[in-house]
């Protein structure tokens, strides 16, 4: 339960006043911030729904969990859970989840060619490949609709009003795409007062980002209505020798809301947002690098017309951040969404709802995949189309009694439309005469995905201290493909067949029970202890490369479904006399049929990659967090996971050159201890003034970044601190901040891998008289962003 545990005695608190009053006294204020000394901190703990600064009072007041679907506050809802409120993410100067995960241990976001390839992980679970026919092991949902891709769901914040995480298997209430948690982004209400917000930012890397909002009443008692737009801009803080310097920000975004008929018993919620990205997106940094790699790249020019730009290799550390890349890496995307969300309160607290969702997002990305200023091979062009809409019912029984029950119908429906190319250099397509190497390979696919369920969730409170919970669902996916690949060469003419999904592997549906059960026992009314049992699943896919199988003997286009067991005994409640909460949860995850990333050399020499079942894995391990408010002025957060996340069984993995036996490996981005601190320190200047400063850590151990169990692919463990200082007005009005991420410029990777394309691709020149490039064993790191800083402007009416 990391970040909404309530400071005090749980007391009801209006939805109304909820999204009103701030928590910042739940921020975690620190004296070390000023002092220099760093603290880090897990805010997503410190949550409160009505957040003003005051005293004990205030600090009662409890955080709503909105993705439980029942109204639970923090402390009611038994699992573990982390509820970051839009004051702490203000307070923390996150602008995207990459940065709010620093303050959540359980949750890993790394990125690596892009967007479409970024991976988030719970409990040291991530979701293997960028395949569009494979479901997210972490569901990402915005007011609890289903944004099914991660490049989808986690770009910049617009308009929060808190981040939802749920940890461990949500499948009965989320269905397939959960069997590790979900992350579910709670966007801010239209309110019947006017008010709104304004904030400007510059920072280094010519850092400029904006963000507006704005609500009130359209119509008295009638409609009400809301307004938000964000931009963001910042130069590359990848220098790269040979054009354009990469992993820069360029977005923006806007929402509109309506909410209609406010205090009646028929709600009405129209939401409608857009946003852009375009950006160029991402190249990885050269480590470890040979010297006689150095030495080939320097006569590369002269001894064969391969080198795009003339830029040698570049001599650096990896936390110089210099690449030398002469092709294009770009990603754009255009997304649209909307959704109509209906609330029917009948009978004596019965409620009705409808929620009709869907979404469209436009994305087109190049790549140079030799990573380097030779001009060996590109995709200039890959294109994906992603619709997909959604319809929820659900009925909800009355709060007040000693029966309560959830019963709800989901659909689901997407429709992908994929199309790619590679291209390599001609004259290296012409070696062995266009025998070795095709020039083009073109590549699409078509892919329709269904889901749909029944579900059903009741609670029975046996006694004043003992509730039972249980949640039964029944999930229904069909699955359909069509794909194709060729390999041209110069002239046009097939260097091997056309290859394409056979028929009778196109399509596949099947059925799957998921469900739950928990006791809960309510010591007080400040503490309490669950146990629970809960069975999650991640749907059945398809490998959506239509030549991707054929030379690896008996393998299959589809994988199996994943099934996980999660048993969880937590803890949780608040300590008056130290005015501290805490919470602890053990956790042990089995599952089987786990859908794990392989990878194997094809025909063309390249390294190719494809999904499969391992047979089993276990992911336990115990989270403990915290808040802690010692004085009025000075609050404390935090949390502690620590994780063992292994292949229990998994004898036939498929590698590079062959079968090999992991069982007993460790997962990747599965890092044994994480830890997050914050403090914040906040006082009062006469009557209109406030001060403010805040600090925060996050440590995490060493991690491996790849299956390969390389020794130079493992990021080391690494600390990193954040800080920022302030002053303002009291409530509405201005604010000045200044603000540092990453204060020690601790260069980290979240993905590396072998430079092996290089050696391959160049492995055919000793045909024509010329050496090889090799690569040994360099290694390509995506990194994380260096040491940023710069001040933000607000005014809060």
């Amino acid at each position: 339960m990391s970040a909404m545990i309530t400071l005090g005695k749980a007391m009801t608190v209006s939805k109304k006043s909820a999204l009103r009053r701030k928590c910042s006294h739940l921020s975690l204020l620190v004296a070390a911030a000023v002092s220099g000394a760093a603290l880090s901190v897990n805010p997503a703990l410190a949550q409160s729904a009505n957040g003003q600064n005051s005293d004990a009072a205030e600090a009662q007041e409890v955080i709503i969990v909105t993705a439980t679907k029942r109204g639970q506050t923090v402390l009611q809802a038994p699992l573990s859970v982390s509820v970051v409120t839009s004051q702490t993410i203000e307070d923390s100067g996150a602008t995207n989840m990459s940065e709010l995960a620093t303050l959540i241990p359980s949750l890993v976001i790394s990125n690596s060619q892009g967007p479409v390839q970024s991976n988030v992980g719970i409990r040291g679970v991530t979701t293997a490949g960028g395949s569009a026919a494979l479901e997210p092991s972490v569901g990402i949902y915005v007011d609890g609709i289903f944004t099914d891709r991660t490049s989808i769901g986690i770009g910049d914040f617009n308009d929060i009003a808190a981040v939802e995480v749920l940890r461990g298997p949500q499948s009965t209430q989320f269905g397939n795409a959960s069997p590790a948690g979900i992350i579910n982004y709670v966007t801010k209400r239209p309110e019947a007062d006017f008010g709104g917000e304004v904030r400007a930012t510059l920072g280094d890397f010519n850092k400029q980002q904006f963000a507006a909002s704005i609500t009130g009443t359209l119509i008295p008692n009638e409609m009400l209505g809301r307004i938000s737009f964000y931009s963001n801009k910042r130069d590359g803080f990848l220098k790269n020798l040979a054009g354009k310097d990469m992993n820069d920000q360029n977005s923006y975004g806007v929402r509109g809301k309506l909410l209609v008929a406010p205090e009646g018993p028929l709600q009405l919620t129209i939401s409608l947002e857009y946003s852009k990205t375009d950006i160029n997106c991402c190249q990885p940094v050269w480590d470890n690098v040979p010297e006689a790699l150095y030495a080939r790249f320097a006569t590369g020019s002269q001894q064969y017309p391969f080198n795009g730009s003339g830029a040698p290799l570049p001599r650096n550390q990896l936390k110089d951040q210099v690449i030398a890349v002469d092709g294009a890496s770009t990603f754009e995307q255009d997304l649209v969404a909307g959704s109509f969300d209906f609330r029917w309160k009948f009978g004596d607290g019965f409620e009705l709802a409808s929620i009709t969702a869907g979404r469209q997002a436009n994305q087109t990305s190049a790549s140079d995949v030799d990573f380097s200023s030779l001009n060996l091979i590109n995709f200039p062009a890959v294109g994906r189309t992603n619709r997909h809409i959604s319809q929820e019912f659900r009925l909800t029984s009355p709060k007040d009694r000693a029966l309560t029950y959830l019963l709800g119908a989901y659909f689901f429906q997407k429709n992908v439309e994929e199309t790619s190319a590679s291209v390599i250099n001609p004259q290296l397509a012409a070696i062995g005469g266009g025998g070795i190497f095709a020039q083009f390979s073109p590549s699409g696919n078509l892919i329709r995905n269904r889901n749909a369920a029944l579900f059903g969730e009741a609670t029975w409170k046996a006694s004043e201290q003992l509730s039972f919970t249980g949640g039964l669902r029944y999930n229904y996916d069909d699955k359909k493909i069509s794909a194709f690949a060729e390999r041209l060469r110069q002239n046009g003419t097939p260097l091997s067949p056309r290859q394409t999904i056979p028929d009778n592997k196109t399509q596949r549906d099947g059925g799957e029970w998921t469900g739950k059960f928990v006791a809960q026992y309510d010591w007080s009314d400040n503490w309490n202890t669950y146990a629970s049992y809960t069975r999650g699943y991640k749907a059945f896919g398809i490998n959506d490369d239509a030549n991707l199988l054929r030379n690896i003997p008996g393998a299959d286009y589809f994988f199996d479904s994943e099934q996980v067991d999660n048993f969880e005994l937590g803890t949780k409640g608040y300590i008056e006399p130290i005015r501290t909460s805490l919470s602890l949860v053990l956790f042990n995850m089995d599952y089987s049929n786990f859908q794990s990333l392989a990878s194997f050399v094809d025909s063309n020499n390249q390294l190719r990659f494809f999904l499969q079942n391992a047979a089993s894995v276990v992911s336990k391990g115990v989270e403990l967090d915290f808040v802690s408010r010692p004085t009025k002025h000075l609050t404390f957060s935090g949390g502690v996971t620590f994780l063992d996340a292994t292949f229990d069984s998994y004898p036939n993995a498929q590698g590079p050159s062959g079968k090999i036996d992991l069982s007993g490996k460790p997962l990747s981005d599965a890092p044994k201890w994480s830890a997050s601190l914050v403090g914040r320190y906040e006082r009062p200047i006469g009557d209109n003034l406030k001060f403010y400063t805040q600090a925060d850590m996050f440590y995490r151990s060493d991690v491996y970044t790849e299956l390969t169990y390389n020794l130079l692919q493992v990021q080391k463990a690494h600390t990193k601190y954040n800080a920022r200082i302030g002053i303002g007005q009291q409530g509405n009005g201005w604010a000045l901040e200044a603000w540092g991420r990453n204060l020690t410029n601790e260069i980290t990777f979240g993905r590396a891998t072998s430079a092996a394309i290089l050696g391959q691709l160049t492995s055919v020149l000793p045909f024509v008289g010329v050496p090889s490039y090799p690569t040994g064993t360099s290694t390509l790191k995506f990194t994380g962003e260096p040491r940023t800083y710069g001040a933000t402007l607000i005014y809060r009416f």
